[in-house]
């Protein structure tokens, strides 16, 4: 087991101030952690006491009190920091070492001339004692919950900070008038949407009626400091959401500078607003860094299902893996008994004893390749001891989640799983369909973009060529495992430009096409209409050249019989007509005024900026069947593609010995919504029991 994160330790160094006489205090650790009572819901509450000045030591007592008698008191959201950097402060009349930024948050946080009481977890927990994290991890939800405020502490106080904070408060000032009942002080994550939705309406009205406000958001110089507030590692910590989440006041504050939660959420309401309005060129308009609201975090995800919880946490920073799972436990407010914190446990035998959890409650194989053979993501590494079909939760991975957030029933079907846990060999046995094998993959690699085009085209090419699928299985599936979206029949309207903008970057790819690469209904289309290529004008050769590869002839031969071969080719090579053409290719619905700003180029730059951001560790890769999907690069052919009753995802297989490696698992379009098992459930697919090490 991995040495526990600690945060603070007795120290033996002789110290004097002015208040107190605190010289070589020896009591031992019980002065400080007496028991606490679970069945009363103890705590340890942090008593502060006042200060005038900043660098006056700071003097605290340590009292128990229960919950149930709901005592007055704040707590601390905070990022710990390095424990090694340290500084001390006194309590009970023992010198402590906390890290720095608890230590700032400390001074700022006292009163010049009442107690703090106050709830810090690095304190207040006994951080040595398994038993008592334990259980004090599980109470997070009620202590969070009864406190009165909520300080989350972004850090010491600079001039960006001071820029933010003036900038939040005057830009959600200027509304005041139109938010009557809108308290500042609300429930954080909370946030109801009434509420939310009201100020957005007040927003956009006063938008709509003075112009003149919106220029004078969009060029206030202070949205430059803004990058302080989006990009503070605050916001990263698992541990923090959930703290937000939980509280029902929330205050931010940076050394002596404060606002409410509630400022902040309108301030983003407001900046989406106003920047949604204008062009990123526009003259005078301040440019932000890319922006994303960081408390958005768990609003539309099931409070009721711990698993969606928990892959919601990896995208976020823990100390210890293991918080990954017991860290959102304190919003989890579903019917089963959440799975016990066991911080004596091995982070390996959390993650599995999570996955046993998951199938006995939820009847679900939380088999997701997240710890498949080989798997490298980012700067995460694969836990050895972890077998590879239990889920590694410290790596990120979001095809499960976006597959949670769908309708799809999932690759299995909605089945129910049926397998064996061997706790001795951590093997599990399991009955599993073989539907398909993988035929090719194409690695990305560290390549720049420029190759990483030139990679999809060679797949492109190869796919299209001996595919049993049409071009709109072949391009739509393309564009979804690109983007790791998952969705039951047509693309969403919000993807539409970004999903066009597959064929638009096939249209204005530059080379040439060798006769021996047409696409075969091509083929049968130039020879049907004695299309002589020569003969057309240089503006329809992209589109020749996209018909050439993908063989989507049947539009341009309506247009054909109705114009002849040259305008019918000609018209649809319009700029305008293709917007149509592509967007009935895909299935992605699209209104008149889509169409009407519809550029071509812009689709294709989505598209690219897109594939820019594909991990270095994932390839594409075709099975014997013609199915698509993005995997590991370590994927070789002849792996085996399984689906397996219980879990949501194909599961991709490599015999290993007597047994079976997962090697991944993932989204493969065509797979996921119980097609594939339900031509195995009528005999279709070879039958085993597979054994999973």
């Amino acid at each position: 087991m991995k040495p526990l994160r600690r945060l603070f330790r007795l120290a033996n160094a002789n110290s004097k101030t002015a208040e107190e006489d605190t010289t070589r205090n020896t009591k031992p650790r019980s002065a400080l952690y007496k028991p606490l009572d679970e069945s009363k819901d103890e705590i340890r509450l942090l008593l502060v006491k006042p200060a005038k000045r900043l660098a006056d030591p700071i003097q605290c007592k340590m009292k128990i009190e229960p919950l149930k008698k709901r005592p007055k008191y704040g707590a601390l959201s905070y990022v710990w920091g390095d424990p090694q950097k340290s500084k001390h402060i006194f309590i009970n009349s023992v010198q402590v070492g906390v890290a720095e930024n608890l230590f700032s948050a400390l001074q700022n946080l006292r009163l010049p001339s009442k107690i703090l009481t106050i709830w810090i977890d690095a304190v207040c927990i006994d951080q040595d004692d398994d038993i008592e994290r334990n259980s004090q991890v599980s109470q997070m939800h009620n202590i969070f919950a009864s406190a009165d405020m909520v300080h989350a502490w972004l850090g010491p106080e600079c001039d960006a900070s001071r820029e933010t904070f003036e900038m939040i408060h005057d830009w959600t000032s200027a509304l005041n008038h139109g938010t009557k009942g809108y308290s500042d002080m609300i429930r954080s994550m909370d946030l109801e949407l009434e509420e939310k939705l009201k100020w957005k309406r007040d927003f956009e009205s006063k938008l709509e009626q003075d112009i003149s406000f919106a220029n004078a958001c969009s060029s206030d110089q202070r949205l430059r400091s803004l990058s302080w507030m989006i990009d503070n590692s605050y916001w990263t910590r698992l541990w923090i959401q959930q703290e937000l989440c939980l509280a029902r006041r929330v205050e931010i504050q940076s050394g002596q500078g404060k606002i409410t939660l509630g400022r902040y959420v309108r301030f983003n309401i407001s900046l989406d607003l106003i920047y949604g309005l204008y062009d990123a060129s526009a003259p005078n308009m301040v440019p932000i860094p890319s922006f994303y609201d960081p408390i958005k975090l768990f609003q539309s995800v099931r409070y009721d299902h711990l698993p969606e919880l928990v892959y919601r946490s990896r995208i976020f920073r823990c100390s210890d893996e293991r918080d990954h799972i017991y860290g959102v436990l304190g919003i989890y407010n579903g019917r089963h008994a959440p799975v016990a914190v066991r911080y004596d446990h091995s982070v390996e035998e959390v993650f599995v004893e999570f996955f046993l959890w998951t199938a006995s409650n939820y009847e679900e194989l939380l088999i997701d390749g997240s710890n498949g053979m080989d798997v490298w993501i980012g700067s995460e590494l694969r836990l050895k001891h972890l077998p590879s079909w239990a889920p590694n939760f410290a790596i990120i991975t979001i095809d499960h989640l976006f597959l949670s957030r769908t309708r799809l029933i999932g690759a299995a079907g909605g089945t129910k799983p049926c397998f064996h846990f061997d706790r001795e060999l951590l093997s599990l046995e399991t009955r599993a369909f073989v539907v398909d094998r993988v035929k090719a993959q194409k690695p990305f690699g560290k390549d720049p973009v420029a190759a990483r085009e030139a990679n999809l085209m060679l797949f492109l090419k190869g796919v299209l060529q001996n595919n049993r699928r049409d071009a709109t299985y072949v391009l739509k599936a393309l564009y979804m495992s690109i983007s790791s979206i998952v969705f039951r029949g047509n693309i969403p309207r919000n993807y539409a430009m970004e999903s066009l903008g597959v064929c638009a970057w096939i249209l204005l790819w530059p080379e040439q096409l060798p006769q021996s690469e047409y696409h075969p209904k091509y083929v049968e289309f130039r020879e049907a209409y004695n299309l002589q290529e020569d003969h057309l004008a240089p503006e329809v050769e992209p589109l020749v050249r996209f018909l050439q590869l993908t063989g989507s002839v049947e539009v341009a031969k309506e247009l054909c019989d109705v114009y002849g071969v040259i305008e019918g080719l000609t018209q649809l090579a319009e700029h305008r007509n293709l917007g149509p053409y592509w967007a009935n290719l895909m299935g992605v619905p699209v209104d008149n005024q889509f169409l009407r700003t519809f550029n071509i180029f812009h689709a294709r730059d989505d598209f690219l900026k897109t594939l820019s951001m594909l991990l270095i560790s994932w390839s594409l890769f075709v099975t014997q069947n013609g199915y698509i999907g993005k995997g590991s690069s370590s994927l070789i052919e002849g792996d085996e593609v399984c689906i397996i009753p219980g879990c949501r995802q194909p599961v991709i297989i490599r015999k290993a010995g007597e047994n079976y490696e997962v090697i991944d698992a993932p989204p493969i379009h065509g797979m996921m919504d119980g097609e594939v098992m339900k031509l195995a459930q009528e005999g279709m697919f070879e039958e085993r029991t597979i054994r999973l090490i």
